[in-house]
């Protein structure tokens, strides 16, 4: 007999021929110590970048301490991905009834029923070892071909690869956890403003212009002023589409995750093809990326509408010194109220760069690490997001840097639901699975996206 239920899970679990492992609650210590470390790696780094730039001064060569800066950085970046990753599980975990405490938690009641019927000789058991032993109990089932003691729900869960007519995988919590999966995965989605509609597109007014006003004597003539225009702005949704195509094989092995499985593939690939359109789309059947519009240094209030400013960088595909001028006049660039909800973004190698930038007046570095759980590394008080499809800064004439309120900036338009479509007939004996949504973006407000443009 088994004397607990951990020993009967891990018995299915080694019966079922899969690993026996329960989800544990992420170590406050191993957050704790990943803190440390980046304190520890950006002092390392900036100890490293003062012998590179003593050694440029002397003119010496510093190909050895570039390479050791860049190995720096990739421990730093890897070292800030996990904190993110641990800071986001703990979010998740404090969440009411994320472990099955929550009253409006589904499982609360499901760990219940099972502490007064089920197996209780290990004593009462919590949510995460319900989940450990219903995951173990439901590969032991699928390894021997009985599913007649499974609820109506699983065994059609089970079924699904035998089904020809469709099944479980294209039931909407598979569509729900696609969309889910897309925003956690998507950069620039978390951080623009987005909208759901049941139309093609989303029209409405757009202010493009300010009334003037000019001072006149008593008896002085009175020409014309400028005259504020309105103009219509529209922004369609264009689709994206997944078809892969499954062997019949594949989907009648019921030991194989087909769902989730499936759901990371397409999620992936939706999140990648929409974050590099939300940059760097053309506008023609994909969103208008906010990257794509024509720039200008001529400050707000003063540029024509649908420009977007910039400010250069002082050099050619690079910055014109080791000091933050560029960076501290785009922030100066903006009008009051859009710095208040402002995030940089760039990829990890412009901020690679960013890192060795110090202030003029006081020589101290504009990067600072987060050295306290929840709280984001900053570059002159701001948050950075990373996006790997931001331009590369160099080469020269490049926007890689962006500055600005990219909720009031950017908008991304979101047709309402993913469309599932299971096809067991037209590509015999594979399986297509049409998986399709329809989205789109563009920049609504011009004066609250603002760039770095490396060139002189």
């Amino acid at each position: 007999m088994f004397r607990s239920y951990k020993d009967f899970a891990a018995f299915k679990a080694k019966s079922a021929g899969v690993a026996y492992e329960k989800r544990e609650a992420p170590d406050l210590a191993k957050l704790a110590t990943t803190i440390e470390q980046i304190g520890q790696g950006f002092a390392e780094f900036k100890a490293t970048n003062e012998e590179r730039l003593a050694k440029l001064a002397k003119g010496e060569s510093v190909t050895d301490i570039e390479t050791k800066l860049a190995k720096i950085n990739k421990e730093l970046d890897k070292l800030e991905d996990l904190k993110a990753a641990l800071e986001a599980v703990q979010t998740k975990l404090a969440r009411p009834g994320a472990l099955g405490n929550g009253a409006a938690n589904p499982l609360e009641a499901e760990v219940k029923s099972f502490n007064q019927i089920g197996i209780r000789r290990g004593g009462q058991i919590d949510a995460e070892g319900y989940l450990a032993y219903r995951g173990a109990s439901l590969a032991y089932i699928r390894a021997n071909g009985n599913i007649d003691m499974l609820s109506e729900l699983d065994r059609r869960a089970m079924q699904a690869g035998i089904d020809s007519e469709g099944g479980y995988l294209v039931t909407s919590p598979a569509t729900a956890s696609i969309v889910t999966k897309v925003r956690e995965m998507s950069a620039i989605r978390g951080i623009s403003g987005s909208i759901s509609i049941s139309t093609n597109a989303i029209e409405g007014l757009v202010d493009r212009g300010d009334a003037a006003a000019s001072w006149v004597g008593e008896t002085t003539a009175r020409p014309e002023t400028g005259t504020p225009t309105v103009g219509k702005d529209r922004i369609e949704v264009h689709e994206i589409y997944s078809f892969p195509a499954l062997t019949q094989q594949l989907l009648e092995d019921a030991a194989v995750d087909v769902e989730a499985w499936l759901i990371d593939k397409v999620a992936t690939a939706f999140a990648e093809a929409e974050n590099a359109a939300f940059i760097s789309g053309d506008g023609v059947v994909k969103p208008r990326g906010f990257a794509t519009y024509t720039t200008s240094a001529t400050a707000d209030g003063s540029r024509s509408w649908g420009q977007l400013q910039h400010v250069v960088s002082g050099a050619n595909g690079a910055f014109h010194t080791t000091k933050a001028d560029p960076l501290m006049d785009l922030i100066a660039a903006f009008k009051p109220g859009y710095l208040q909800s402002s995030q940089w973004v760039m990829n990890r190698a412009t901020l690679a760069a960013v890192r060795k930038l110090k202030e003029a007046s006081t020589d101290r570095y504009l990067w600072e690490p987060s050295l306290q759980a929840g709280v984001p590394s900053r570059l002159l008080g701001y948050s950075v997001v990373l996006d790997e499809g931001m331009p590369a800064f160099a080469t020269t004439g490049n926007l890689a840097i962006a500055l600005g309120d990219f909720r009031r900036g950017y908008l991304i338009v979101d047709r309402l639901g993913i469309s599932m479509l299971r096809d067991p007939y037209t590509m015999k004996p594979k399986v297509g699975l049409y998986i399709r949504r329809r989205v789109g973006g563009a920049v609504r407000d011009f004066d609250a996206i603002k760039f770095i443009k490396f060139s002189t």
